[in-house]
């Protein structure tokens, strides 16, 4: 058997989980970590505070993300979002738009130097 939850289940976990990434003390934002496959770190960008907005049907989406103006490049295949202290509190997967990635990018092969966009950031609880 299957557990269900409600909406407003849903919701508050959501809420709960993306609250995490205001704690700690080391920075004033968390970030937003780009990496490889292998886990190399491709760019970095600094999140909103609070970062993310508060969560509907099960869904929460990312408020406005800085562009990293200096990216290590590579191909990113995978996301990390960390707390103020750099402590990671969820990963994701990385695509172009429509892609299906729980981040997309316009394009998620990045050279050295680069400047990255993100077109959408969603955390979500089905």
């Amino acid at each position: 058997m299957t557990i269900a939850l409600t909406t407003s289940a849903k919701n508050a976990a959501v809420n709960a989980v993306t609250a995490l990434i205001e704690t700690g003390v080391g920075a004033s934002n968390g970030v937003l970590v780009l990496l490889t496959a292998d886990n190399r770190e491709v760019a970095t960008a600094q999140l909103s505070s609070p970062a993310f907005g508060s969560a509907a049907n099960g869904t929460a989406t990312a408020n406005s993300i800085s562009s990293d103006t200096d990216v290590s490049g590579g191909l990113a295949t995978r996301f990390s979002v960390r707390n103020k202290d750099n402590i990671e509190v969820f990963t994701g997967t990385v695509s172009t738009a429509g892609g299906g990635g729980d981040l997309q990018l316009t394009t998620p092969l990045l050279e050295s130097g680069d400047t990255f966009e993100v077109l959408s950031l969603s955390l979500r609880i089905a």
